[in-house]
């Protein structure tokens, strides 16, 4: 399972930990639980809209998560982003 960068977009190399360190850009940030893969391409594809500029269609994506996996933080902090 992969997930991308919130930042510069790069694969993270995710290990146990929820709180990682991005090796292209150095940013630390916390990812979703890698249990799911659904999960996990719901994530990045969110997050690529939002790199993208594509806010309403990656709230919506957010608002998806929130509702399916209401324990991930990660998805209601991507709709404060996405404000």
């Amino acid at each position: 399972m992969v997930f991308k960068c919130k930042m510069c977009g790069g694969d993270l190399k995710v290990t146990d930990e929820r709180v990682i360190e991005c090796e292209y850009c150095g940013s630390t940030q916390t990812v979703a639980g890698a249990d799911d893969e659904k999960k996990a391409n719901l994530f990045n594809r969110a997050n690529r809209l939002r790199m993208d500029n594509e806010f309403d269609k990656a709230a919506g994506v957010y608002e998806s998560i929130v509702a399916e996996y209401p324990e991930e933080s990660e998805g209601y902090w991507g709709l404060v982003l996405c404000t």
